[in-house]
């Protein structure tokens, strides 16, 4: 018994002593959610890579899939996402309401333009569209799509390509085909670079890994927090009989959990998913 107690006493001494990290990075600042487009305009373009004819094209894509109940895909260029890009972007989304709200069909494409080094392209599915739109594709067309066209310093061209290649997947277009459709019109004007490709080292992932924020924490500190969680309840468990040692049998305590927010606007919900890519 005095064992239990001071694993017990154990794990919430290193919750206290974890709290001040993870506040610290929970608490990184958010830039201000800008006011969502209004009207049959999908953008809001703070870094003016659109122009009227582009703007035009993507506006009326998307225009055509909300009327047909298919998806919502909003766009938005910034050079302030804060310390948390995936954060900002699922506040974004969220705020906004992309998508419909019965069938959480919305995909909000940020352009996050910091630092060299820190500029992304983050993407933010809803839940009906993880389907469709996986995490891993949402990294390809980023790759294969956009990266091409900002090559070629046509950033904004790169930004109605991937719009037109979900458009074509969303209506049930097979990817091969959609990229090489999105891409034609820079092969055809003889700019089309193929894009670098790089393999991912196993160390290299599992820094990725621990690096990568969720809700506010990296993941390395989520599994600290969640190890230690899981030997104090534990033994805490042992210390009520909930958990006969050596049985694994459970005897007592409820299941429970948390809806992920909805959006104000009555729009759709994130899937809180989606694909970070660096793009410089």
């Amino acid at each position: 018994m005095q064992i239990q107690k001071s694993f017990i006493l154990l794990g919430f001494a290193l919750l206290i002593v974890l709290a001040p990290l993870g506040v610290a990075q929970a608490q990184g600042a958010l830039p201000p959610v800008p006011p969502a487009p209004v009207g049959e305009n999908y953008i809001v373009d703070q870094l003016g890579w659109l122009n009227a004819d582009q703007a035009g094209e993507i506006n009326t894509i998307v225009t055509n899939l909300d009327r047909e109940g298919l998806a919502e895909i909003a766009i938005l260029t910034t050079t302030d996402c804060g310390d948390d890009y995936k954060r900002y972007r699922y506040e974004v989304f969220n705020t906004w309401g992309v998508g419909h709200a019965n069938d959480n069909d919305g995909l909000l494409i940020a352009v996050c333009w910091g630092e060299p080094g820190k500029r992304n392209i983050e993407q933010e599915p809803g839940y009906g569209m993880e389907g469709t739109l996986p995490d891993l594709l949402l990294n390809k067309v980023v790759k294969e799509v956009y990266l091409p066209y900002q090559t070629a310093k046509r950033n904004g061209d790169g930004l109605v390509a991937m719009v037109r290649t979900y458009n074509e997947i969303i209506r049930g277009g097979s990817y091969e085909s959609a990229m090489q459709n999105a891409l034609q019109p820079l092969k055809d004007d003889g700019q089309y670079v193929a894009p670098e490709t790089k393999e991912m080292t196993s160390d290299e992932a599992w820094a990725l890994l621990f690096a990568t924020p969720f809700m506010g924490l990296t993941c390395g500190i989520w599994i600290i927090i969640a190890v230690v969680l899981f030997f104090a309840y534990y033994f805490y468990a042992i210390s009520q009989g909930w958990i006969k040692p050596g049985t694994g049998n459970y005897t007592g305590g409820n299941d429970g959990g948390n809806d992920s927010p909805s959006s104000p606007f009555g729009g759709g919900d994130s899937g809180g998913g989606g694909a970070s890519t660096n793009i410089g």
